[in-house]
């Protein structure tokens, strides 16, 4: 607002996202040696702001002795753009 020759301004905080897991389940916790496990990953924008791009998730198995060269049980997933308070729910079966 401009009074003469005083301007106020009023500075806000900037938006800003803030990613968050807010949940991450397995169906099986005791699975056998041939047995699928379903993973659920569920990511939100617990900030003020959009995401400006894609973020990655990824799932890593760290076994007791290191995989064979060129052998790895990886999943990942890009996270789109999100709004402020939107998720993302992502799910791999291994």
């Amino acid at each position: 607002m401009f009074n003469g020759s005083e301007i106020t301004l009023d500075i806000l905080p900037p938006l800003l996202p803030d990613l968050k897991v807010v949940s991450f389940t397995a169906d099986n916790l005791t699975p056998a040696a041939a047995d699928n496990v379903n993973y659920t990953l569920t990511i939100k924008n617990d900030g003020t702001g959009r995401t400006k791009s894609i973020a990655y998730a990824g799932l890593y198995f760290d076994y007791a002795a290191p995989p064979a060269c060129g052998q790895y049980d990886i999943r990942s997933a890009y996270i789109p753009v999100l709004n402020a308070g939107q998720t993302f729910t992502v799910n791999w079966s291994v």
